[in-house]
């Protein structure tokens, strides 16, 4: 190492001085810039870790907080206006059922009063528009016979359809029954 030493010192063009001048006559070097960092002549590096996270910390907020505010009141808005939408057409689907079963209800009991009236006009066998207490007797062993699964419990008794106790049950007095019992509006 000495060897290399003597040859810089021995030989002219390797000057102390010379490298202060090659430095002076050019400010843009790499070591340049270092030298003034370290004096404290540049302003690089002062502040430049609280600077990146201020910058970082404001966009953050308006980033986050202002983007995503404008975001979730758009949301809120699209759901509620979704919302809105979708209850409309509850309602209308409701309505809709609702006239679909009063619709049903009525064309059921219309049947239903159909299907007894034929029923009673059955048990009429002499066809004088009321039926005494020997028809009532001879349909209702028809009519378990047909049905063997009912019971005769089951079966309404004739005072159930003779209030008046008249000995006879006439057009009205059945249809009143199956209305007080609910099977017919």
């Amino acid at each position: 190492m000495v060897l290399s030493q003597d040859y810089y010192e021995d030989n002219p063009r390797y000057d102390d001085n010379m490298d202060q001048d090659y430095y002076a006559e050019q400010p843009d070097s790499m070591y340049h810039n270092y030298l003034e960092k370290k004096d404290g002549g540049g302003e690089a590096g002062k502040g430049g870790v609280l600077k990146t996270v201020a910058i970082a910390g404001a966009s953050w907020f308006l980033g986050a907080k202002i983007h995503s505010s404008r975001a979730v009141k758009q949301a809120n808005k699209k759901s509620g206006e979704a919302t809105r939408s979708l209850y409309g057409k509850y309602l209308q689907d409701v309505s809709s059922l609702q006239a679909q079963n009063l619709e049903l209800q009525q064309y059921i009991s219309q049947m239903t009063a159909t299907q007894l009236n034929e029923e009673f006009l059955q048990a009429d066998y002499d066809n004088d528009r009321e039926v005494s207490r020997a028809e009532f007797e001879l349909y209702k062993k028809q009519y378990l016979a047909r049905h063997p699964e009912m019971s005769e419990q089951q079966f309404p008794r004739f005072e159930d359809f003779d209030p008046n106790r008249d000995g006879s049950i006439t057009m009205k007095e059945h249809t009143s029954y199956y209305q007080q019992e609910g099977h017919i509006l």
